[in-house]
């Protein structure tokens, strides 16, 4: 795409997806490699992708299926499967984001477990363009530029990068399609 580095650029692709046909993933996974683009494996831990096809997978990063992190105070599976997929990133040297948290107890429960990264509306509803903007500024000039929230307890502290990444992706698509 003209005017936009693949740096700046980050795809997500579903773990079912990616496990339905792992030789064509691994092979679209290279490809956006090379041109720098960021990828994700989205709703990481419902079982679907095998062990061995993560080590070949060119990901940057996991993001932790939402049911999980639903179920992380009150399920000891739950809990346990989110500490190993932690402990597995560390090992693949991915970077990990935990997808749906909703209250500052599981803020907590995460960063004991040492996930760093987090989005959900504990830290903000979905935005309009307009207000994405607004937030963005805002936290630029405040120095945030860490990708995704950080896990802390400041609610509304998404990611400048993220937004703007989000917001111009959608922008691209909606030109595109009309």
């Amino acid at each position: 795409m003209p005017g936009i580095e693949g740096s700046r650029l980050q795809l997500e692709v579903s773990e079912t997806i990616a496990s339905a046909n792992p030789e064509l993933t691994c092979s679209v996974l290279a490809q956006l490699n090379r041109l720098e683009v960021g990828t994700v494996i989205d709703d990481f831990g419902t079982g679907r992708v095998r062990l061995m096809d993560l080590r070949r997978f060119l990901v940057d990063t996991f993001k932790i299926d939402r049911s999980l992190i639903n179920n992380l105070l009150a399920d000891r599976v739950s809990h346990d499967a989110v500490d190993l997929i932690l402990t597995l990133a560390t090992k693949l040297n991915k970077k990990v984001v935990a997808e749906g948290i909703e209250k500052a107890a599981q803020v907590d429960r995460l960063k004991a477990l040492g996930c760093k990264f987090g989005q959900g509306y504990f830290f903000s509803q979905p935005l309009e363009v307009t207000q994405a903007d607004e937030l963005i500024r805002e936290q630029e000039s405040v120095g945030k530029h860490d990708g995704y929230s950080r896990l802390t307890h400041r609610p509304a502290s998404l990611s400048p990068r993220l937004i703007q990444e989000q917001v111009t992706i959608a922008h691209l698509i909606l030109t595109s399609f009309g």
